[in-house]
């Protein structure tokens, strides 16, 4: 990796990425469009927009295994609820 390349990778990681997004964005970072420093910011650009969006993923995915669980234990409590109904009503008369 030259040096410019590793400089100005640094300086990206070493600001919070919505700063860092809006620079390239707006070409504060990266000079003109199209230029050499510009496509390393935006390929970084897409490696952490990509890195963000797999965090968001697992999360998400995270969640959707414990509603599953949860949806599974509601399903059985009601049905011991409705057996316990129906063995006391039964059991009554």
């Amino acid at each position: 990796m030259r040096s410019n390349t590793k400089d100005l990778i640094e300086r990206l990681e070493s600001m919070p990425f919505e700063e860092a997004r809006d620079k390239i964005l707006k070409e504060e970072l990266g000079n003109q469009i199209d230029s050499p420093n510009h496509k390393i910011c935006l390929s970084w650009l897409k490696l952490k927009e990509s890195e963000m969006h797999e965090k968001r993923e697992k999360l998400t995915l995270g969640w959707a295994k414990h509603a599953a669980y949860a949806a599974y234990i509601a399903a059985g409590l009601t049905i011991i609820s409705i057996c316990v109904s129906a063995y006391f009503h039964y059991s009554t008369q």
